[in-house]
């Protein structure tokens, strides 16, 4: 850690008044003054023993600071001011000290996006020749804590865990009295939802936005994946190749399409007239989707940073379903602002769908809230970014679920 730290600091220092090296032998950080040219032509002649550490000059800081105030911070007195001194040309010491003097505290947010910039370049460095560096599975995963196990186990195959391979690591690590975060599995039976007694959801259809499926045989959507999966290792070929799944794909969609041709024809809707119905707006349109799109590029740029650092959190089920759930959130808004679109452009075929997505936005802030708040609990390192974006959440929660009317106004008859 502490070399950690003084690789960050020298490769900070803009002056151009010291030359750093990593000594390989030692693992000792060398420094040397500009005015000591004998000492830098010896060091030369010692390549293979002592590594010269890579550049970052100060635009480059510049950038990342440039693209932090505006994807970041949400004071708008800060950042505006900071936009200001920055098309000044002001130096990076100045624009921190700026932010020290805020109260806002986004002076932290600052100190550990650059933390995380500076380690994207040591780990370039030390993963190309001549160091040619890989990670130590071993160093990470060290204990015998079955969670930690299987990710070193897919680390090493380099894939994703099956759902079953999580539940017996999370089972175990259960019994061992590990704390693992949410429920491994989401409770999922067969029956009906929905609140009006002309259309009625069957349950399955949670498993096309379910984070864990049932994974039950009987399933329509579970129960197919299974078979696909079986009668494509039976012929010996790959599941997971792109030819195959698009083949499962095109047979599913015409499967389901026949369905949706029956279903329809029972309720009395003409599916030839399909072409009639008007295309709605696109995502950008909607001044929701676009809050809801800012909010969710804060949780992946999060994201991105927690996976360069290998932060614990990382690999927590609440983790997994703050990531899932997020995007699922966004995918669902723009399908209800289409369905309240078609109600308010006078078309029935809004009112088919509002009522099931209604309720499946209020599951996914559910889990959402559910899941920050755990990470809140849990990770003291980065608990003023989830604060902030559970915040957010909150302030936008009453317009996702009852969206009003002003805001699709602007596009009726668009």
């Amino acid at each position: 850690e502490k070399l950690h730290q003084d690789l960050c600091e020298a490769l900070k220092d803009f002056s151009g008044e010291r030359a750093y090296f990593l000594d390989i032998n030692s693992g000792k950080l060398v420094c040397i003054s500009d005015i000591h040219q004998h000492k830098l032509k010896m060091l030369q002649k010692k390549s293979q023993k002592l590594i010269p550490l890579p550049s970052v000059n100060e635009k480059e800081l510049l950038e990342r600071f440039a693209a932090f105030n505006e994807e970041m911070i949400n004071v708008p007195q800060l950042r505006t001011r900071l936009r200001k001194e920055m098309k000044k040309k002001t130096s990076m010491d100045k624009l921190k000290r700026i932010l020290e003097k805020d109260s806002s505290g986004w002076i932290h947010g600052w100190v550990q996006d650059e933390q995380f910039f500076l380690a994207e370049r040591i780990e370039e460095w030390i993963t190309e020749p001549p160091l040619n560096a890989k990670d130590d599975l071993d160093y990470w995963f060290d204990d015998d804590c079955p969670v930690c196990q299987l990710m070193k186990k897919m680390e090493q195959e380099r894939r994703q865990p099956k759902t079953s391979e999580l539940k017996k690591a999370f089972k175990k690590a259960k019994k061992a009295g590990g704390i693992v975060g949410g429920e491994i599995m989401e409770k999922n039976s067969l029956g009906y939802i929905g609140n009006t007694q002309d259309f009625k959801m069957p349950k399955w259809m949670e498993c096309t936005w379910r984070r864990v499926p049932c994974g039950k045989d009987d399933c329509p959507i579970c129960g197919r994946i299974k078979k696909d999966r079986q009668r494509h290792i039976e012929k010996g070929e790959d599941f997971d190749d792109f030819e195959n799944a698009i083949k499962d794909v095109d047979q599913n969609f015409k499967e389901a399409l026949e369905i949706i041709n029956k279903d329809a024809e029972s309720k009395g809707f003409n599916i030839a007239n399909i072409e009639n119905i008007k295309e709605p707006p696109e995502p950008k349109k909607f001044p929701l989707y676009i809050k809801i799109n800012q909010w969710n590029k804060k949780i992946m740029a999060l994201e991105d940073m927690a996976r360069l650092s290998e932060v614990f959190w990382i690999y927590t089920e609440a983790a997994a379903d703050l990531f899932w759930y997020a995007n699922t959130l966004m995918a669902k808004i723009y399908r209800q602002l289409c369905n309240r679109w078609h109600i308010e452009n006078g078309g029935e075929y809004g009112d088919f769908d509002y009522q099931y997505t209604g309720r499946v936005l209020e599951e996914c802030l559910k889990i959402l809230k559910k899941s920050l708040r755990e990470l809140i609990k849990g990770n003291i390192s980065q608990k003023r970014e989830f604060d902030l974006i559970l915040s957010q959440l909150l302030k936008l929660e009453k317009e996702i679920i009852n969206p009003s009317s002003r805001t699709f106004s602007s596009l009726r008859g668009k």
